[in-house]
């Protein structure tokens, strides 16, 4: 007969599976968006690069990117922390992971708040109409989407204290 996992061991080998999914993920994202921005850089300069006479300005050269980098690590390492705690953690259901589902859905509504804010910006400038073919709203709907997980996990984390109270 065949052994059926439990759940908290389907929990497990999934998280450990998705840490590591996460991690080649994350190495091949940074690598194909700043690695070979970077190679460029130090071949032709350091100094040089991104400061050319059509330039932004410093909000989107430099503020933009660097906010995005800063919430794209944070989502990562909140994700990382979430599926390390799933794998060893008794139960899932803690208000810590709690607490980083709604983080992760925060940062993906404010990432996608900030790009649009930017794209409206850079079209008006340029004259044109932002609404003709750009999509939006998948990172907000994400977002909402794991602020909903965020709690059912919280409450699931109070379901667990009234049993363990209860044994």
């Amino acid at each position: 007969m065949k052994n059926k996992l439990t759940s908290k061991e389907k929990i497990r080998r999934m998280s450990a599976v998705a840490s590591v999914v996460l991690i080649i993920y994350m190495a091949v994202f940074v690598y194909g968006s700043f690695g070979a921005a970077f190679m460029k850089g130090f071949m032709d300069g350091l100094n040089g690069v991104g400061y050319e006479t059509g330039s932004d300005g410093v909000l989107v050269d430099v503020i933009v990117p660097i906010t995005a980098v800063a919430l794209i690590v944070f989502f990562t390492v909140s994700a990382y922390r979430l599926l390390k705690s799933m794998k060893t953690d008794e139960s899932p259901f803690t208000d810590i992971n709690g607490r980083r589902i709604r983080n992760m859905g925060l940062a993906l509504i404010f990432e996608e708040l900030m790009e649009t804010a930017v794209a409206i910006g850079s079209s008006v400038a340029d004259g044109e109409s932002y609404i003709s073919g750009m999509p939006m709203g998948f990172g907000v709907m994400a977002g909402l989407i794991l602020y909903c997980v965020s709690l059912v996990f919280r409450y699931g984390c109070e379901l667990q204290q009234e049993s363990d109270e209860t044994l």
